[in-house]
């Protein structure tokens, strides 16, 4: 993360193209705005590990574009929603912390970290897709 090999999209990204129904660019194609910086990434994955970090991995559904009717978007959508709301609990967060890593704190420890959504909706995650 930290090198910028692996560049993590925030997940107000997919919420925000979800919303305004159009579906999400080629990684290449997305903004590095929407992209987390590489340093600040690395940082939030070491103190919060996979409560940070969402994977999402699929075959796509056509030549033209992964999602073109936005099918996976909405849940992915909608699952970072939950991630979200689910993070704001501190014990959540404990279970998903690395062993080292902070103490209680929960989504505000993140929020001071730079990990708050660009919105000011709170907890913001990296997904890779």
């Amino acid at each position: 993360l930290r090198a910028g090999s692996l560049r993590l999209v925030r997940g107000s990204y997919f919420e925000r193209r979800a919303a305004e129904g159009l579906p999400w660019q080629r990684r290449q194609e997305i903004d590095d705005a929407e992209c987390w910086p590489p340093e600040e990434a690395a940082a939030l994955w070491a103190r919060l590990g996979s409560a940070f970090l969402l994977a999402f991995s699929y075959s796509w559904l056509t030549r033209e574009h992964p999602d073109p009717e936005l099918w996976h978007l909405k849940r992915l959508a909608r699952v970072i929603r939950e991630w979200r709301a689910a993070a704001a609990a501190p014990q959540f967060l404990e279970r998903l912390r690395p062993k080292g890593g902070s103490g209680a704190g929960g989504a505000a420890k993140a929020a001071d970290a730079g990990g708050a959504a660009p919105d000011g909706g709170g907890f913001d995650v990296g997904v890779f897709v």
